[in-house]
């Protein structure tokens, strides 16, 4: 056995303490790593959040353009199409959030640049910028992406002022169909209808035809299930709205502008439900919807289930579509400038479904028809190429 010298004497104890402050050195340093790296994490995840919230942003800003493109006025973010699932996060660990969405512009396509004074369609391309920012806490996202508006589809046949598949009855003289701008090649407008019981011929501008053309095509069941959703959608006087009585919309002096947009009377879901009439007073109301046709200017449409949708008045012009769908009678001396349509349902036999007295006028207007294509959105979707991140304001 080896004989240990006293210089060597301590030096196990200098070993270990050697040791345990190494030790001690990669447990401070693995404590540190393991705290920078909760760090990240929890700084990645709000920050994923906080895109997360953007992109919501971004969605819900398409959902309201859907509904309302803004063509005349600036648009502003309306936080009712983002709150419920903001409310929702609470859940899933967010802390404090907010979304804010902008609109812009693009008046000028081409390049990337924002006109950020301008909230509307300014330049009528059906173009706009949406610009979104998602904060949570104190970490934030701002995205920018160019969308496109998708008009809605209408599948109305040209030409047609007078569409019923029951009993037509234009009672007075005073009373006429006819047109103001028909569709290409067209040289008259035409009443379709069932039976005619009138006491008189057409005007020479309307040519008469029967059996009508199936309500399919004529009033394609999507597009009352759009106008329907739209209005219920929207739920705003003058853009679309969803009532379940007339009443409700006003009294004979109520403005014009409570009947302008897209107007559901929805009274009743089956023949057998439907409120027995819906009376509408307009008397003195000027242009309802503009012109229906000029520059930042949409027909209306006016849809009602009832088993008679009956207009009276004076002194007013209607530029849009006119549906029941039951029967539709009109009296006095208002003008409808458009189409009217009736789908005769729940009426007995005998019964008018569209009945015409008085000395009103029924002008059919293709631009009006036209126009309920190219002035109601169906959806806005992104354009490629056009998502950028930036930096946060």
């Amino acid at each position: 056995m080896r004989k240990k010298h006293r210089h060597e004497a301590g030096s196990a104890l200098i070993l270990v303490i050697g040791v345990i402050a190494a030790l001690a050195i990669l447990s401070a340093s693995l404590v540190i790593l393991v705290l920078n790296g909760q760090s990240n994490t929890s700084r990645d995840r709000t920050q994923k959040q906080a895109f997360s919230l953007a992109e919501a942003g971004v969605d819900a800003a398409m959902a309201q353009l859907a509904t309302s493109w803004p063509k005349a006025s600036d648009a502003t973010f309306d936080q009712t199409y983002i709150q419920t699932y903001l409310d929702s996060l609470t859940a899933a660990g967010y802390g404090s959030r907010t979304i804010t969405v902008n609109f812009f512009d693009d008046l000028y396509p081409g390049d990337q640049k924002v006109v950020t004074g301008v909230h509307r369609d300014l330049n009528g391309n059906r173009q706009l910028w949406v610009e979104a920012t998602g904060q949570v806490g104190s970490r934030s996202v701002r995205v920018r992406v160019r969308v496109k508006e998708e008009p809605q589809t209408i599948g109305l046949l040209d030409n047609i002022a007078v569409w019923t598949p029951g009993q037509y009855n234009q009672g007075s003289y005073a009373a006429s169909v006819s047109y103001e701008v028909l569709g290409p090649g067209a040289t008259q407008a035409v009443v379709q209808y069932g039976t005619d019981v009138s006491n008189h011929a057409l005007d020479s501008t309307v040519q008469g035809l029967t059996p009508p053309s199936p309500a399919d095509l004529v009033i394609p069941p999507d597009m009352v299930t759009y106008f329907k959703e739209l209005a219920t959608a929207r739920d705003q006087v003058g853009v679309a709205k969803r009532y379940t009585d007339v009443t409700q919309i006003g009294i004979s002096s109520s403005p014009a502008t409570n009947w302008e947009g897209v107007v559901y009377v929805d009274s009743g879901t089956t023949p057998s439900q439907l409120t027995a009439m819906q009376n509408i007073a307009w008397s003195n109301k000027g242009d309802i919807n503009g012109d229906g046709v000029g520059t930042h200017k949409q027909p209306g449409v006016l849809i009602v289930d009832a088993q008679l949708l009956k207009i009276t008045g004076n002194n007013t012009q209607y530029y849009g579509l006119v549906y029941c769908t039951g029967a539709v009678e009109i009296q006095g001396g208002m003008s409808i400038h458009g189409l009217v349509l009736a789908g005769g349902q729940g009426l007995s036999a005998g019964t008018d479904a569209v009945k015409l007295t008085g000395n009103q006028q029924i002008l059919y207007n293709d631009n009006v028809r036209a126009n309920l294509g190219r002035n109601y959105s169906i959806s806005v979707r992104m354009m490629a190429g056009t998502w950028r991140e930036l930096q946060p304001l």
